[in-house]
């Protein structure tokens, strides 16, 4: 019998895969004095790269959660911002990424379908019980 369901958040739920693209130009677009001569395409998947790599460092606890943001910034951007400037530069990612988020595809016909579940929702970011 099923108790419960198991649910990842991240391009289940929420359509994160455009939430990121979206977040993404948004920076490029911010800051691409510092990034001339590159497409938007190749940024993104150096964003993924960089963004993997400074986020296991934070999982493994070797740096704090802001510092992995603005470590992704200042490699991304090469620049050696302090750490309000690497703030400030990653603002117009953070917003449109926030701005961005709406449900994926047949999400609301799955809630409804499997509204009588308890659910239990996983990311990145921890796991969250849903009733």
């Amino acid at each position: 019998m099923i108790e419960a369901l198991l649910v990842d958040l991240d391009d289940t739920l929420l359509d994160d895969r455009s939430a990121l693209r979206a977040a993404l130009n948004a920076f490029f677009q911010a800051h691409c004095a510092l990034l001339a001569g590159e497409s938007l395409e190749s940024s993104l998947v150096r964003w993924r790269n960089i963004s993997a790599r400074h986020w296991q460092k934070y999982e493994r606890g070797e740096i704090s959660f802001d510092d992995q943001r603005r470590a992704r910034v200042r490699e991304f951007l090469n620049k050696q911002f302090n750490d309000a400037d690497a703030d400030q530069a990653f603002k117009p990612y953070l917003d449109t990424y926030e701005a961005s988020w709406k449900l994926a595809p047949h999400c609301t016909e799955f809630l409804q379908k499997t509204a009588h579940f308890p659910k239990i929702i996983i990311t990145k970011w921890g796991a969250f019980s849903a009733t």
